[in-house]
């Protein structure tokens, strides 16, 4: 089983603003100096620096390092770590990635969603073309809605747009950014984009999310949203009916509410309108498809078990002792019931009376007989 909801993202918006940002960038050049400063108690100095990875250089050499790294401020003014890049040696350690943040100041466009299901409310940015700033300035700028203040001094994966001066759907990608403190005022535009968000789980426990629309980005799935969690917001009040049956799990049904195919493979798609998961909202309408299914009560299974029968006897001729079998088997279908068995003269008259009612009814051209009557009498005729 498998259940995928699908939603367009909530309160999308887009943005633009004056920020200063890290872009993650690969640099295995600073890597080194940033472990260095961690055995050394998150502390640099020039002398440091020259005796550990420069050797015999002068101190000039050392100092000149201490003032790049305080430049990609990966030191702070005191020659210590500054947080960022002990979050850069973290991930480092983590994914063995030597990057780290290469910050810049500029006007950033970004959208952003005010959907609970995002961990990084940011879903995109790229830098505002030099020919709209001015424009731009022009605009009435609102108050920075609390959360996306709440996205600054923390690392965020988004739909990062390099290239400046192309269209961000054809020419970004997947990237890390940092963004410092974010302004109290920023301008609010029309959004540029269309996006849907999707959630994908199944009972063995895999789980995704991503959005698709104008580009696509694989997310974390929150940790408190798994499979049989959000069935048993699917199913509501019906999950007292997600029963254990025989060592699988199955949902209790209304035989009268069943398709004939749905009896024969004890499967059946159940469709959710607007279906919610507690915390995270409601969703477009989804089915679950090939959900097992098992009879609520004994009356059900034997109606159900009588409709299985027929189908078997349309196949071939049965005599007396195939017909002990094949009940038998059936019944095996339905282990939590001890089923009490018709016997084959009781089934034969059973079909004689629902075949002189389907005639009645004229559901059965002229007078034809079906052929699992013919199939189960033709082989008593011959004894």
């Amino acid at each position: 089983m498998k259940i995928a909801l699908i939603r367009n993202l909530k309160q999308l918006k887009k943005y633009c603003v004056n920020l200063e940002i890290g872009i993650k960038s690969p640099a295995p050049e600073i890597l080194p100096f940033i472990v260095l400063a961690n055995e050394n108690g998150n502390r640099l100095t020039p002398k440091i620096v020259v005796e550990d990875l420069l050797f015999d250089m002068p101190e000039q050499a050392g100092i000149n390092v201490i003032n790049s790294l305080k430049f990609y401020q990966i030191l702070d003014d005191r020659g210590n770590l500054t947080e960022y890049s002990l979050k850069i040696l973290e991930e480092f350690r983590a994914t063995k990635q030597e990057c780290i943040f290469k910050f810049e100041s500029g006007v950033f466009d970004f959208h952003a969603a005010d959907d609970p299901l995002l961990q990084d409310k940011m879903i995109d940015m790229a830098r505002t073309l030099p020919e709209k700033k001015k424009t731009r300035i022009k605009i009435v700028q609102k108050s920075c809605p609390d959360f996306i203040k709440q996205q600054g001094n923390k690392i965020l994966t988004v739909f990062w747009n390099e290239h400046k001066n192309n269209p961000v759907e054809k020419n970004g990608m997947k990237n890390e950014v940092l963004i410092k403190d974010i302004p109290n005022f920023l301008t609010e535009e029309t959004p540029t984009i269309d996006l849907e968000i999707t959630i994908i789980l199944d009972e063995d426990g895999v789980r995704s999310m991503e959005i698709n629309g104008t580009y696509s980005l694989k997310l974390p799935v929150p940790e408190d949203i798994d499979f049989n969690t959000v069935w048993k917001d699917l199913l509501g009040s019906e999950y007292n009916n997600w029963q254990i049956i025989a060592k699988e799990r199955k949902l209790l049904v209304d035989y009268p509410r069943l398709t004939a195919q749905e009896k024969l493979n004890f499967r059946k798609h159940v469709e959710f309108k607007s279906p919610a998961i507690t915390k995270y909202g409601a969703f477009n309408t989804t089915v679950v498809r090939d959900v097992p299914i098992y009879p609520k009560s004994i009356d059900d299974a034997i109606t159900w078990w009588y409709f299985i029968l027929r189908d078997k006897l349309r196949g071939d001729y049965v005599d007396a002792k195939r017909y002990t079998d094949l009940s038998k088997s059936i019944a095996r279908m339905f282990p939590t019931f001890n089923l009490e068995l018709p016997s084959l003269n009781h089934v034969l008259e059973l079909l004689k009376s629902e075949i002189i009612d389907e005639i009645k009814q004229k559901t059965i051209r002229g007078t034809t007989v079906p052929r699992e009557y013919w199939h189960l009498q033709a082989p008593v005729d011959l004894v």
